[in-house]
């Protein structure tokens, strides 16, 4: 894999983008070239104390999405509600999907950033700070558990339930971040380069 570009939290933290070399090359529309596209599928890592996959998709997409929520952070526009504590936007998004539809404590499309099946990535705004939040989904909310797949009942699972990484942004580096994508953006192609 290629690093694309790296968004560094802090010295022991970070975000990185990568796109597999050219012969490994996933592009939704066209003929994988040496050149990024926006088409291409790009992956983003968590790196802490372990590196975690945590998005998938084209790179337009991740990009984008991951950019105008960091100018809705930024301009304090994604409050969470104020009983909800730093830390536990994810607790309370999963309790929010085994209610279905009752009243909901979250609109999870206003925080959230990536979504793959198990785990989440938010950027959310409380005490006029920004977070990064990323945390496990219930597993089992989309798919019937089937035989010896582990299934893990919801109530054990909120049990127990633990975020992946919550970190403060500080507006420096969600400006940076704004910038680094931007810059990618400015460069990937959009048309058939084959």
């Amino acid at each position: 894999m290629n690093i694309i570009s790296i968004f560094k939290i802090n010295n022991e933290k970070s975000l990185a983008f990568l796109v597999p070399n050219v012969k490994n090359k996933f592009n939704y529309s066209y003929k994988p070239t040496e050149k990024l596209h926006k088409f291409d599928k790009i992956t983003v890592f968590f790196k802490g104390d372990k590196e975690i996959e945590i998005a998938s998709d084209m790179a337009y997409l991740i990009l984008e999405t991951f950019k105008l929520t960091l100018i809705d952070a930024i301009d304090n526009k994604i409050i969470v509600p104020k009983e909800i504590g730093v830390g536990k936007a994810g607790y309370y998004h999963n309790l929010d999907h085994k209610k279905k539809y009752a009243e909901r404590f979250l609109e999870s499309s206003s925080y959230s950033v990536w979504a793959k099946k198990n785990i989440q990535t938010w950027i959310y705004n409380k005490n006029n700070k920004i977070y990064l939040e990323i945390f496990p989904a219930y597993p089992w909310f989309y798919d019937e558990p089937m035989e010896g797949n582990n299934h893990i009942p919801f109530d054990e699972f909120i049990k127990t339930y633990q975020p992946i990484a919550v970190e403060e942004i500080d507006l420096a580096t969600a400006q940076k971040w704004i910038e680094q994508c931007n810059e990618i953006l400015d460069t990937i192609a959009d048309e058939d380069n084959s």
